[in-house]
């Protein structure tokens, strides 16, 4: 598997999906990452760029409805469930608390990779294609070479000349702490006395535009007095 390869996550308490078809995804081109618990699958998510997440929302064990309510909640990846309930108050539930797709089972490898591909495709709006250099996250792109910016869902997110740089900047060094300083340096901002008040101003707007898409999930932390950190995964394509 190389960098740019799709990731899909796999959530199952009890096997669910065989073997086999791990294998067809993979041969299809998807990269497929496992997990068993509700914490393993928070792990995978932070660390890596998810572009669906396939769940068995049918063990008892697990309220796994609430937890597609909470991944749909934090602005997370697709969510195609699985079952063996096909009621229309089964797949409602689903759909209701954040599923993306429900697909009952027994399903054949044909039709999963249709649905699969049809939720992990690349995003674009407006005849908008990806470009090299791109920089994806959490479903978002950004494309420096444009200056343009997009949601989840397609939509461009019109961002200032500084706002551009900043994000740029958290882009660049993910999950590394950016202190103002270097953030006034990068915006282009004169050292008027006044700086960290502006810093502080821009994080803010820009934090809420990023929200659009995230359903008030915020992927820029403060570091009390030191600076900020851009908490999500990077894929640069």
């Amino acid at each position: 598997m190389t960098p740019h390869t799709p990731a899909i996550l796999i959530f199952e308490r009890q096997t669910t999906f065989p073997d086999g078809l791990r294998s067809y995804l993979c041969r299809e081109g998807f990269e497929i990452l496992d997990a068993n618990t509700p914490d393993e699958m928070e792990q995978i998510l932070s660390a890596r760029d998810i572009r669906l997440t396939l769940m068995d929302i049918d063990d008892a064990d697990l309220n796994a409805l609430s937890l597609c309510r909470d991944l749909r909640g934090a602005g997370r990846a697709p969510i195609l469930a699985t079952g063996t309930r096909n009621t229309v108050s089964d797949r409602v539930a689903a759909l209701d608390m954040g599923a993306d797709r429900y697909l009952a089972r027994p399903f054949s490898q044909r039709e999963l990779l249709a649905h699969v591909r049809s939720l992990a495709r690349p995003l674009a709006h407006d005849g908008d294609v990806g470009q090299p250099g791109d920089l994806c996250f959490r479903g978002w792109r950004l494309q420096p070479t444009r200056h343009k910016l997009f949601t989840p869902t397609g939509d461009e997110v019109v961002l200032t000349h500084r706002e551009f740089r900043i994000l740029s900047a958290f882009l660049d060094q993910p999950r590394t702490l950016l202190t103002r300083a270097f953030l006034k340096e990068t915006a282009r901002i004169d050292d008027t006395g006044k700086t960290a008040r502006i810093i502080d101003l821009m994080i803010y707007r820009l934090r809420r535009k990023l929200k659009q898409g995230l359903h008030g999930a915020t992927l820029i932390h403060t570091r009390h007095d030191k600076g900020y950190v851009f908490t999500a995964a990077v894929v640069r394509q």
